[in-house]
């Protein structure tokens, strides 16, 4: 389900689109980009960078939409197959998949002794919204910064989020039009979110693609959520992403047993 919120008072045209996801229906995953999150260790150097959802999953490809921030705005961290890409930063939000494709959103400091269990994590500036709270930070004008900004330091900007209920059985994900980090938070804390991670932000990167067959039978191609997105038709399945992303599978439902 997908909704469009007007959460900024001093600004009618802001605009806070945000995407609700069952998660008993839906999957979470990641793939890093042929670029970003640049790696800090020769062993994640190494690894092969397709920077595509793989052609295996197509079939029950539903969405997706762009990761966090390049390495070099904070050094967030990342692990997938077991290498760890970026070293994870204890305050960092932290995005965790297990291995019963349950989501956890929290600071790593949070989650640091459940590693073992996950099948990958992704990490964000702090938490926007955690337990149910705004950061303090995003309520002081002058941090408001650390979720990001232009190179002239406006903090006005196109932004993306995800975040998840308090039962999390419900993943939200928010892109955004003209927003600070504070409209965000409280765009998606409306919507329901309990915890909240800002991914990434500028005019370019956030984008929310859903995936259609060109023709019957034949191959798939992306659609924006809304106008006014920067997108390719072959965006996240045939053209390589430089920045890493995000995408949602269909749960196949459970083999029937035999009789």
């Amino acid at each position: 389900m997908k909704t469009l919120l007007h959460a900024d008072p001093e600004r009618g045209w802001s605009e806070v689109f945000v995407v609700a996801i069952d998660l008993r229906r839906v999957t979470l995953h990641i793939v890093p980009g042929s670029q970003e999150p640049k790696a800090d260790n020769k062993e994640a150097e190494k690894i092969e960078r397709p920077a595509v959802i793989p052609t295996s999953d197509h079939e029950e490809l539903l969405a997706a939409f762009n990761g966090g921030f390049m390495t070099e705005h904070g050094g967030y961290g990342m692990k997938l197959d077991g290498v760890t890409i970026v070293a994870p930063k204890e305050k960092a939000c932290s995005i965790g998949v297990y291995k019963d494709q349950s989501i956890r959103i929290a600071p790593w400091s949070d989650l640091e002794t459940t590693e073992p269990e996950m099948l990958w994590y992704r990490q964000a500036p702090e938490c926007m919204v955690r337990e149910n709270k705004i950061h303090p930070g995003i309520l002081w004008k002058a941090g408001i910064k650390k979720w990001g900004a232009t190179l002239d330091g406006e903090t006005v900007i196109r932004r993306s989020a995800i975040g998840i209920n308090q039962a999390r059985d419900i993943l939200y994900v928010s892109i955004t039009n003209h927003t600070n980090a504070k409209v965000l938070a409280e765009g998606m804390r409306h919507a329901g979110a309990v915890e909240v991670a800002q991914l990434d932000v500028n005019w370019s990167y956030p984008k929310f693609v859903l995936f259609e067959s060109k023709t019957a039978g034949g191959p798939r191609k992306a659609v924006a959520l809304a106008a006014g997105f920067e997108f390719h038709e072959d965006e996240y399945i045939r053209k390589k992403a430089r920045r890493d992303f995000f995408y949602l599978m269909r749960k196949k439902p459970p083999a029937a047993s035999a009789p």
